[in-house]
């Protein structure tokens, strides 16, 4: 759980570095379906390494303008419909497994495990 955690701080640290500074709600909009999806210990590292972040319910994605943002995290959960998160647009970071597919993605391009290495 905790290489987990630092790989993905890592992966946080590296996207968010490469994004030019634009006016922000918040560094990251943390999508969830529900408040049983947040990740409390991802919560702290993002802290932790100086990043602000905001839970978007899968409810409000629709209304949410994710240009405020630096980063779209997708948690770890099945979202009911995954396709209206605007991830072609926005730099997107997706912890899930469940439900890959319904956002364009295949098992094969980019899913990654720990202690795999990202790349």
């Amino acid at each position: 759980m905790r290489s987990k955690l630092f790989l993905i701080a890592l992966a946080l640290f590296f996207t968010l570095t490469l994004v030019s500074a634009i006016e922000l709600n918040a560094d990251v909009a943390y999508v969830v379906k529900d408040i049983s999806g947040i990740d409390s210990n991802l919560q702290n590292e993002m802290d932790s390494l100086g990043y602000t972040h905001e839970i978007i319910y899968e409810s409000q994605v629709l209304a949410t303008d994710f240009n405020k943002y630096r980063l779209i995290l997708i948690g770890d959960q099945k979202l009911n419909t995954p396709a209206l998160i605007p991830i072609n647009e926005h730099k997107t970071l997706i912890l899930t497994s469940k439900g890959y597919e319904e956002l364009g993605l295949s098992s094969s391009s980019g899913i990654k495990s720990s202690p795999t290495a990202l790349e």
